[in-house]
């Protein structure tokens, strides 16, 4: 399937009751990218399982808590208290 995750996610979803254990996104880096990419695949993700986010945590050799993909996992996954502990 060639397109992006988030629209990737709504054709699963409509299609299918499959859940994933693993979901690796690796798309679009902005705000707005990650947001709708987490919303489409956190659906999807099966009890217990896990989404791996590229570029989402800045670290001291790689400084990128400005990026929108950073900023969107500070703001609004890690504070969710129906998640783990990240």
């Amino acid at each position: 399937m060639r397109t992006t995750g988030s629209i990737a996610a709504a054709e699963i979803y409509s299609r299918s009751t499959r859940r994933f254990d693993f979901v690796f996104i690796d798309g679009d880096h902005s705000y707005e990218g990650l947001k709708a990419d987490w919303e489409g695949w956190n659906r999807l993700a099966a009890p217990g399982g896990i989404i791996a986010l590229h570029d989402s945590r800045s670290t001291p050799d790689r400084p990128i808590d400005d990026w929108g993909s950073a900023r969107f996992t500070r703001d609004v996954i890690e504070p969710d208290s129906q998640l783990p502990d990240c």
